[in-house]
C-alpha cells in the first residue's frame, strides 16, 4: 500500500469521479483507476460499486476512505 493510493481514494471520495480525482492528484485517469483497482485486489474487498455509467464507493469504501483521510492527516 502506498500513500499515493490513499490520496487517490480520498480524492475519489471528494470528487465522486475517477477523472476529477485524477485531475486533483495530477495524474492520468488510467493511472488512478489502475492503482485503485490494485488496492481493492490487495485488500481483497470491493471498495467501488460499478454500474453502467456510474461508479461510487460502497459502504466499506467510504469507511476505508475515512481511515485513509485520517492516516494522511496524521
Amino acid at each position: 500500500m502506498k500513500l499515493s493510493t490513499l490520496r487517490y481514494l480520498v480524492a475519489f471520495a471528494d470528487a465522486g469521479s475517477f477523472s476529477r480525482a485524477a485531475e486533483l492528484c495530477h495524474v492520468s485517469q488510467p493511472t488512478l483507476s489502475v492503482a485503485l483497482q490494485n488496492f481493492e485486489a490487495e485488500l481483497g474487498v470491493t471498495l467501488f460499486e460499478r454500474t453502467k455509467g456510474r461508479v461510487g464507493l460502497t459502504d466499506l469504501g467510504w469507511q476505508v476512505a475515512g481511515q485513509a483521510r485520517r492516516t494522511l492527516d496524521e
